[in-house]
């Protein structure tokens, strides 16, 4: 887990995890991404994935895996901006005060 502060006060997050079995160490899901919405427009969120993504490559890591609610456009923008890549599709996967939300899975190699 990585953190952001401004003044002490935490302002963003990411997290990701490096699988530990020797055939899937190559491969780190990440997740979850959180800016303060205030901070949104300063680059905080990339400054912090591009951060893991270094110490994810540091580690061994070779591809990074991650789910994104399909509705949640922002965020799908700023994956894609990040070089992830949509591999699939998971229908219904959250369900949400009775309504149901599609995931989206992101790959990136690194």
């Amino acid at each position: 887990m990585l953190y952001a502060e401004s003044n002490g006060e935490l302002i963003g997050l990411i997290g990701f995890r490096q699988s530990k079995k020797n055939r899937s160490k190559h491969v780190s899901e990440m997740g979850p991404l959180y800016i303060k919405r205030e901070y949104r427009k300063a680059k905080i969120g990339s400054r912090l994935a591009k951060t893991a993504f270094k110490i994810a490559k540091q580690r061994g890591v070779e591809k990074i895996r991650l789910e994104v609610n399909k509705s949640n456009k922002p965020a799908v923008k700023f994956y894609k901006k990040m070089g992830f890549k949509k591999v699939g599709l998971l229908k219904k996967e959250l369900k949400i005060n009775g309504k149901y939300y599609d995931l989206i899975i992101l790959e990136k190699r690194i």
